[in-house]
């Protein structure tokens, strides 16, 4: 089991929560919308109004057989401007995710 740190704080922006579950999604290959919630702190309600956004913007896919949440090629450009941009800025309130890579 793979596990990246990063600072969590009390407030989290709406693009940090979507590069949460972005990272989430990309470091697991595909992950189910309960570890999704697990993972990312959210509440089901939160979970499923940023999944249907990501989903919206063609982020991520959901394959409805296997029940799991895909990045697209679109949403690892998005996590891979988002990290320049982090980098950029170094800032500890900047950094957005938490994830543990299951099996």
């Amino acid at each position: 089991m793979k596990e990246l740190f990063v600072y969590m704080s009390k407030y989290r922006s709406r693009e940090v929560i979507a590069a949460i579950i972005l990272r989430l999604i990309k470091e697991n290959n595909g992950i189910s919308r309960t570890k999704i919630m697990h993972y990312s702190l959210l509440s089901h309600t939160q979970l499923l109004y940023y999944l249907n956004y990501l989903l919206e913007y063609k982020l991520i896919e959901h394959n409805r057989s296997s029940k799991v949440y895909t990045i697209t090629s679109k949403g690892l450009q998005v996590i891979e401007l988002y990290d320049k941009m982090i980098s950029m800025l170094e800032g500890p309130d900047l950094l957005a995710v938490n994830v543990i890579k299951g099996n």
